[in-house]
C-alpha cells in the first residue's frame, strides 16, 4: 500500500493520515482489552493469569511497534535502508541492556517494560530523522491527544477499581463500558468531518 500510493500527489498527507487512524483503532483495542479485563482473563488458564497487570505494557509496546513500522516508509522511499539498521540496533541495546540489569531484579516484568522503552525510542528516532530526510505531515498533536485521553481513561478505570470501588467484575464491566463509550464519543467529535466521508460509515452521519 504505501509504496503504491507513493507516486501521488498528496502521498505524505495519505501516509499521515493512515498513521492517525492506526493509532485510533490501537487505542480502540487497548481500551477493549484492559476496561474488560474481567472478561478477556475468561480466555486465559488461571496461573497465568498472576501477570495481567503487564498486558497494558506489552498493549502500549505494540502500539508503538506498528507506529514504528507505519513510520519506516521514509527510508525505503528515500533508499536509505541503512537507517533501518541503525535504529534496531539502538533498539536492540535498549532492549538487551535493560534485560540484563533488571531481569534479576523484576523478572519478566523488566522484559515487558524494555519492549515497551525500546518502541518508544525507535518511535522517536525514526520521526525525527524522517522529517530530515522524506517529511511527512504526521500529526503529532492529534495523536499524542488521542493516546493521552486513551491513557487517562484507563488510569481512571484502574483507580476506580483498585481503590473507590467494590470488588466486582459487573461494577467493573460498567464503569469500563461508560469509559469506553467516552472515547468512542470523544473520536466522534474530533473525526466527525472525516466520518462524513467515508463510504458506508458516512451514510449515517448527518
Amino acid at each position: 500500500f504505501f509504496f503504491s500510493v507513493s507516486k501521488e500527489k498528496n502521498a505524505k498527507q495519505t501516509y499521515a493520515r493512515v498513521m492517525r487512524w492506526f493509532v485510533i483503532v490501537m487505542a480502540f483495542m487497548f481500551l477493549n482489552v484492559t476496561l474488560f479485563m474481567d472478561i478477556w482473563q475468561v480466555f486465559i488458564a488461571k496461573e497465568f493469569r498472576v501477570s495481567l497487570d503487564l498486558v497494558p505494557v506489552l498493549l502500549g509496546s505494540y502500539i508503538f511497534f506498528g507506529m514504528y513500522t507505519n513510520l519506516t516508509i521514509w527510508y525505503k522511499l528515500v533508499d536509505k535502508t541503512y537507517y533501518g539498521t541503525y535504529i534496531m540496533l539502538i533498539g536492540s541495546v535498549i532492549t538487551i541492556g535493560i534485560n540484563w540489569a533488571f531481569i534479576p531484579i523484576w523478572g519478566y516484568a523488566a522484559c515487558a517494560w524494555g519492549m515497551l522503552l525500546c518502541n518508544v525510542v525507535m518511535v522517536g528516532f525514526s520521526y525525527f530523522w524522517g522529517q530530515r530526510n522524506y517529511p511527512i505531515p504526521y500529526e503529532v498533536r492529534i495523536i499524542g491527544k488521542y493516546l493521552g485521553v486513551m491513557l487517562l481513561l484507563f488510569a481512571v478505570q484502574t483507580i476506580l477499581s483498585n481503590y473507590l470501588l467494590p470488588d466486582s467484575a459487573v461494577i467493573r464491566l460498567s464503569t469500563g463500558s461508560v469509559l469506553f463509550v467516552l472515547y468512542g464519543l470523544f473520536i466522534f467529535k474530533q473525526e466527525r468531518k472525516e466520518l462524513k466521508s467515508f463510504p458506508v460509515i458516512g451514510k449515517f452521519i448527518k
